[in-house]
């Protein structure tokens, strides 16, 4: 395959090929290499471009990705990827720590997201779920994430979301009910939404059940320290 493209650069399937072939047998070197190679034979394509904001990040380089998520911008040729890019700007700039501002620059990339396309789903999901660890935003983070639960209610994830908030808000009866129906729709065993029902069930009083998907939340693979900390709540 590398042969081939050398000898018929313009090929876009080839790197495709290659640069996954690449990643699949870690070699992350080579894989830059190709990826590079690709932009330059095709400045404008955003796949491409793409490639080198994931491959950033695969490797914990969030700031060089955070680059060229921007850079991509300047090529993209539509509404909707312009929105998908901002929420993936938005995202990415949520979780680097040391980046200065860092909550009103993500606020900034979501708000500018919602702009171009109020009904993005992952954009609300994501932007009122970060917006939920700020009580000064519970508000808005609930008109978020019930904008999103109009589009679609039958999602573990954005179900997850929505109680989360809801529990977040004070209403802690209308997120048990909420999240009773994402743990019932999950087929992955998500440890993320077995330790929420876990701190919803806990503050509704409900401790046995508590501690029950805690521990399930363990087994899935939850950080063993935060259930530590939580089990400890039920011995005090």
């Amino acid at each position: 395959q590398k042969k081939w493209l050398a000898e018929n650069p313009n090929q876009e399937i080839s790197y495709d090929y290659i640069i996954s072939g690449e990643l699949f047998l870690n070699r992350p070197d080579s894989a830059l290499l190709y990826i590079n190679r690709s932009i330059k034979q095709f400045p404008d394509n955003v796949d491409f471009a793409t490639n080198k904001a994931m491959y950033y990040y695969s490797i914990g380089k969030k700031r060089e990705a955070l680059k060229e998520w921007k850079k991509i911008l300047k090529i993209a040729k539509d509404d909707s990827t312009r929105c998908n890019i901002y929420g993936s700007l938005g995202d990415l700039a949520g979780e680097i720590e040391d980046l200065k501002n860092r909550d009103k620059i993500a606020y900034g990339y979501y708000e500018k997201a919602l702009a171009i396309d109020s009904m993005n789903i992952s954009v609300l999901n994501n932007y009122s779920y970060k917006l939920s660890s700020d009580s000064t935003q519970i508000d808005k983070a609930l008109m978020l994430a019930r904008r999103m639960m109009q589009q679609d209610v039958s999602n573990p994830t954005f179900l997850d979301t929505y109680a989360w908030i809801l529990f977040k808000a004070g209403l802690t009866d209308e997120a048990l009910k909420i999240m009773r129906q994402a743990i019932s729709l999950d087929t992955t065993n998500n440890e993320v939404l077995l330790l929420h029902y876990g701190d919803i069930l806990f503050e509704s009083g409900q401790k046995y059940l508590a501690r029950i998907y805690w521990r399930k939340a363990l087994e899935a693979g939850a950080d063993g320290k935060e259930i530590e900390i939580r089990i400890k709540k039920l011995e005090q």
